[in-house]
């Protein structure tokens, strides 16, 4: 009997999987209403500090989170209390991090206007 050998999962899609458990530690946070900031996301999940800005953009730019900055308490919080994303797993919709680079740095200076 022969058998088959396991399925590996690709580098990319353990990526994914990597960028998705951020993403939900990082709504997750938000919607404690801590006002957790990119320093404290960053020590808390263990990843550098442009990892989790890069998160926060992708979850702006990809997932439309009305996400805002209050300075005065220093952190993160949604903009809009009805934001109900149930779920960041969406990721067959997005290109691969290399390409949602590729756009941000190409669509990105156009929003700013």
């Amino acid at each position: 009997m022969e058998q088959t050998p396991p399925q590996t999962k690709s580098p990319l899609v353990r990526q994914q999987k990597v960028v998705l458990r951020r993403i939900r530690a990082i709504d997750a946070e938000i919607r404690k209403g801590s006002y957790p900031n990119t320093n404290d996301l960053a020590k808390k999940l263990e990843a550098g500090v442009r990892t989790i800005s890069r998160d926060l953009d992708e979850m702006r730019l990809f997932y439309n989170a009305p996400i805002a900055f209050d300075r005065s308490k220093n952190g993160y919080y949604y903009t809009e209390n009805s934001f109900a994303r149930t779920s960041f797993s969406d990721f067959a919709t997005l290109p691969p991090r290399m390409e949602r680079a590729s756009f941000v740095r190409t669509v990105a200076p156009l929003a700013s206007f």
